[in-house]
């Protein structure tokens, strides 16, 4: 049993996905096209399906990392 929760709270996404993910989003962001193109791009380019809200989590959370090191 307590194999299954350590197994369920794993990331869905590998690593470098996890990067890729937050370089596009932050990429289209500061583009101002929107987190539409972001999915879209992550879709076709790396065949990654990844929700809006998982994009808005991943800006929030960078832009709460960049705020902190200044």
């Amino acid at each position: 049993m307590v194999l299954q929760i350590k197994d369920s709270m794993k990331s869905k996404y590998t690593e470098q996905e996890d990067q890729i993910i937050t370089a596009i989003a932050d990429m289209y962001n500061n583009k101002d096209k929107g987190l539409n193109k972001a999915k879209r791009a992550l879709r076709k380019k790396f065949n990654i399906i990844v929700s809006e809200g998982e994009l808005r989590r991943r800006l929030h959370t960078l832009k709460e990392k960049r705020e902190q090191a200044t």
